[in-house]
């Protein structure tokens, strides 16, 4: 790492870059909100030393939503937090920035980062990076949105959430805690109570009846990768049930929608990969009309007064 710093500070310095991180992130008027808590956390000086740093500064924009900035500005302790999140020891340009590479950031806390080949994106925390500077003692990343750290691995975010309770306890009772609970990574794909509320009780009395169709189409749910907002696009994810796979439609109308159900909660952050909210349950194609209206599976029979 001591070796790849050094080209990369001799190659900034050909290229005549004489500011440090510090500096760098003081003239660019994009992230003046996130410098501003750099230098309220007494960062600023840290920056101008040796380094290396990176640093991912997200834009004003996204300091503003959802009174973030406002929330930081009142607490210094939580800024000091949030602002030591955004910086890694390291000089790390995008290309460096590999799929699934895993960085410690100051403050001691995991930070993915994710190379997606859709539009050759590059993201961190699924947060996008928009623009690099380079500096004499590292870089500074302009990123579309500020960084959430993981909730836990991706069981304890699941069963966290109140409004995925129901979901939770079946993935408990498909015997899956421990797959959720390792080093994955994998896209979860949780349908809210209220998805699940909306089903008949004719469909979870059959989704429940057999162990095998219960256990695929709860790991139905569970994607292979980390695959964020800005790493989709329409196409097939292949899932640990590997009985069939779901089809992936982004619109930029319509928003992210899986075999017909929808993405209403994106990128929640775990250790293990990352959750999103659905507004209904998944069914693997070769159970779906069995599942939702009684027919009989491929070689078997089944009576008229099983279908609900």
């Amino acid at each position: 790492m001591l070796a790849l710093s050094s080209l990369f500070l001799v190659f900034v310095c050909v290229n005549g870059q004489t500011q440090n991180v510090d500096q760098v992130l003081s003239t660019l008027t994009n992230v003046a909100d996130f410098y501003n808590l750099v230098k309220t956390t007494s960062t600023s000086s840290a920056l101008q030393g040796t380094g290396p740093f990176t640093v991912f500064a997200p834009t004003g924009t996204a300091m503003h939503r959802n009174r973030k900035l406002a929330q930081l500005t009142n607490d210094t302790v939580a800024a000091g937090k949030f602002v030591q999140y955004h910086i890694v020891n390291g000089a790390y340009n995008t290309q460096d920035l590999v799929n699934e590479l895993h960085l410690t950031s100051k403050s001691g806390i995991l930070i993915r980062a994710n190379h997606y080949n859709y539009r050759d994106r590059v993201t961190v925390q699924g947060s996008l990076v928009i623009e690099s500077h380079p500096a004499s003692n590292g870089i500074v990343h302009v990123i579309s949105y500020y960084m959430d750290p993981p909730v836990g691995t991706l069981l304890q975010a699941v069963q966290s959430d109140p409004n995925l309770s129901t979901f939770a306890g079946l993935m408990v009772s498909a015997n899956l805690s421990s797959v959720l609970s390792d080093d994955g990574p994998y896209t979860l794909l949780a349908p809210t109570n209220a998805a699940m509320t909306a089903l008949t009780v004719g469909v979870l009395q059959r989704l429940q009846a057999d162990p095998q169709i219960f256990r695929d189409t709860m790991m139905y749910h569970i994607i292979h990768g980390t695959i964020y907002a800005f790493g989709m696009h329409s196409g097939y994810l292949h899932n640990l049930g590997e009985k069939d796979r779901e089809r992936i439609v982004n619109s930029a109308v319509f928003g992210v929608s899986i075999d017909n159900k929808r993405i209403v909660n994106l990128d929640i952050n775990a250790n293990n990969g990352v959750l999103h909210h659905m507004n209904g349950l998944l069914i693997p194609s070769t159970y779906r009309s069995h599942v939702l209206y009684g027919f009989p599976l491929a070689g078997t029979t089944t009576t008229a007064s099983t279908r609900a």
